[in-house]
């Protein structure tokens, strides 16, 4: 029946909606989490779950009216989705919705899957009658603006719908809330008492169509570049050496080891004092792929982060390599890569630098890194856009620079040897500064774009002629410190973080913002919109007519944090309320410039 699948269509439209918008603080009611899938079958492959429909259209009108958004979809969504599937009468408006898959390759293959819808009611009688049904037994009804057909029964306070009889007549209440959340681990039990909306996969079910899907797509992808190489139709001799097919491969070997390292996941989102919160928890397979590189340890990324500047940045992270091992990650990522594409001239150069390269990460407990606000001006004569410093902690500080030395040094060699029509050369000069007592080395890599190439890259060409990267390294009491920017001041304001420990991770935003990380975390990431709005004025200023966006003096960080508890693993990303009002105002302030902008126009004209 179409209207089952329109119905998960909305509730999903519902969810990307509010993935980017906040409502203010809600009052949970009806049914939680935990009640709710008790609902599901006990052989249950996909669940979506609004624990309350009420509670959720609520905080959809609070996110409209926050926007501004006078759509009736989104005013009320409840009245909305009841209009829409005919659903005027009998509906217990506190209590939860549900949508339950059993036949996920149907699905996924797109062919008839066992799509069945569960709402509550207060009057079944009046809810199915409204639908041409009656109050007994499996019955025929007609539902939604198609008038689609399907049949419903009565289930404990369940209106349970599907397009065929038989699988309305099979359903039952598996019960099992409570282990449904335990298989995805500590994370789904943390998230689970505050959700508003929650989406539950069962992996290992799942997978192998998934996997089928895959294999296909890859098939059928490889032989069309055959068809277009043999028929001289492939793109520039770049592309044409990088071997398409094969890193098609790479990515359905990663989605292949993410389908065998979980077990089940869950998606959550809640909205609160707190802001907007989202939430992922995997249960990770015992001895998956993923599982193998845990440690089981935990350490502290405080030290590493505190040395960043405390300065106007546009990104900042944090990964803790004691709990993860990056290197064994690293290695089994080059060694995938050579499988598939180690025959092609320049994956081949990059493999041989790449492994001596993984060594360092043998020694390292913990790495952090910002990305900072450029000077543009700056940034288009050297060609280097990206400023950032990062910072390893490592228990051998210059064996670790070495190597990085010798990484940056065997650039031109990859290049020459992939014979891709690119030249690089590297300058390396150790000892070119000293700061707080400290010598610095600096480094200088330049590309050389063929004109031929150039006139390939449209407006990009602009920057061809200054295409590189220039940078500081030093090393500060364990420290290994790396800079992308020519401007000595970043890494001098490095070294004095790095030897007071007053940097990003002293900052009071910064430090009530890592309150709201997920239990046990090992990545920490950190976007910051004022930072992002005061890079982009610039831009605007010689792009937008001079329009400017006004920036507030401290604003709390869009935080997303990476939690492990054995083999649970949780994501959580928090969106506090004052940044979604800045996202609004800003959108208001562009909207606003370009209207005046266009009406300037139309007048000179």
């Amino acid at each position: 029946m179409s209207t089952m699948k329109t119905a998960a269509r909305r509730c999903y439209g519902f969810t990307l909606f509010l993935a980017v918008s906040l409502a203010l603080p809600t009052t949970a009611r009806g049914a939680d989490l935990v009640t709710a899938l008790d609902a599901a079958p006990a052989d249950a492959e996909l669940v979506m779950v609004v624990p309350s429909m009420q509670a959720f259209s609520d905080a959809v009108a609070e996110v409209a009216a926050l926007f501004e958004i006078d759509e009736p979809d989104m005013t009320d969504a409840l009245s909305a989705f009841k209009r829409d599937m005919g659903f005027t009468a009998g509906i217990e408006d506190e209590g939860p919705a549900i949508i339950v898959v059993t036949d996920a390759q149907g699905l996924i293959e797109r062919t008839d899957p066992k799509v069945v819808m569960l709402v509550p009611v207060s009057d079944y009688a009046a809810f199915v009658t409204q639908l041409g049904g009656q109050p007994t037994g499996v019955t025929p009804i007609t539902m939604g603006h198609n008038q689609d057909d399907g049949h419903a029964k009565e289930l404990e306070g369940y209106a349970v719908m599907a397009e065929h009889a038989d699988t309305v007549e099979a359903y039952t209440l598996g019960r099992q809330g409570v282990e449904l959340i335990e298989r995805v681990g500590r994370y789904a039990e943390d998230a689970a008492g505050d959700a508003q909306f929650a989406v539950y996969l069962d992996v290992k079910r799942v997978a192998p169509p998934l996997k089928a899907v895959l294999e296909a797509g890859v098939a059928a992808y490889a032989a069309e570049y055959e068809q277009e190489q043999a028929a001289g139709e492939l793109p520039n001799p770049m592309l044409a050496a990088i071997n398409l097919p094969g890193i098609m491969k790479l990515y359905e070997g990663a989605l292949r080891m993410m389908l065998d390292s979980a077990d089940a996941v869950m998606f959550t989102a809640r909205f609160g004092g707190d802001g907007f919160v989202i939430e992922h928890a995997v249960q990770l397979s015992e001895g998956g792929p993923l599982a193998g590189y845990l440690t089981g340890q935990a350490g502290d990324v405080t030290r590493p982060f505190e040395a960043l500047p405390d300065q106007p940045y546009l990104f900042a992270s944090t990964l803790d390599h004691r709990a993860i091992d990056v290197r064994r990650m690293l290695t089994d990522m080059v060694d995938r890569v050579e499988a598939e594409l180690g025959e092609t001239p320049l994956v081949s150069a990059w493999i041989e630098i790449a492994r001596p390269s993984i060594e360092m990460y043998a020694g390292i407990d913990g790495s952090a890194q910002a990305v900072y606000a450029p000077d543009m001006m700056a940034a288009m004569i050297t060609g280097s856009f990206v400023k950032s410093l990062t910072v390893h902690e490592t228990n051998d500080a210059d064996g670790a620079m070495s190597t990085w030395k010798q990484s940056i040094e065997s650039v031109p060699t990859l290049f020459e040897r992939a014979d891709v029509g690119l030249n690089a050369t590297v300058t390396w000069t150790d000892n070119a500064l000293t700061l707080g007592g400290q010598p610095v080395a600096q480094y200088d890599l330049r590309f050389e774009v063929p004109p031929e190439v150039r006139s390939e890259m449209g407006p990009a060409a602009m920057f061809a002629g200054n295409a590189g990267q220039t940078g500081y390294v030093t090393t500060v009491d364990g420290l290994l410190l790396t800079t992308t920017t020519a401007e000595p001041a970043l890494i001098q304001a490095g070294i004095e973080a790095a030897a007071n420990e007053n940097g990003l991770g002293a900052n009071p935003l910064l430090t009530e913002a890592r309150e709201q990380l997920p239990a046990n975390p090992v990545v920490e990431a950190y976007v910051s919109l004022d930072g992002l709005a005061g890079a982009a004025n610039p831009l605007l200023a010689m792009m937008a007519g001079g329009t400017q966006l006004t920036v507030p003096e401290s604003l709390p960080p869009v935080t997303v944090g990476l939690g492990v508890d054995g083999r649970a693993l949780g994501v959580r990303v928090v969106a506090p309320r004052e940044s979604v009002r800045f996202i609004r105002d800003v959108g208001n302030e562009v909207e606003a410039a370009m209207t005046q902008r266009n009406e300037a126009m139309q007048r000179d004209n």
